[in-house]
């Protein structure tokens, strides 16, 4: 586990081994919570899709993919990714191509 504190930001990051979205929700609950339920984030496709639906799964994986082609400068259109994740969430629970 690690706490950063992004530049330019008045909050800060945890960055966790693991993820369980349901048990933060707790920390978000009181008068002053400790964390905000709406910047929560995991790359595990499988936990988004379990908690908060299949438009979220496919949201995250669009992201995602558009994160690994982005570090190596390569331009796909948004469309296809959206087909790819379609496909994905569509064959789930296993969520992967092949």
């Amino acid at each position: 586990m690690s706490l950063s504190h992004p530049p330019h930001s008045a909050s800060s990051q945890l960055s966790t081994n693991g993820s369980n979205i349901a048990g933060l929700w707790e920390f978000s609950s009181s008068e002053n919570p400790l964390i905000s339920v709406d910047d929560v984030y995991t790359n595990h496709i499988d936990e988004i899709l379990r908690t908060y639906g299949v438009e979220a799964a496919r949201t995250a994986i669009v992201k995602e993919m558009s994160a690994v082609f982005g570090v190596y400068n390569i331009d796909v259109d948004i469309r296809h990714l959206e087909l790819i994740a379609d496909y994905m969430v569509r064959r789930s629970p296993s969520l992967g191509i092949i």
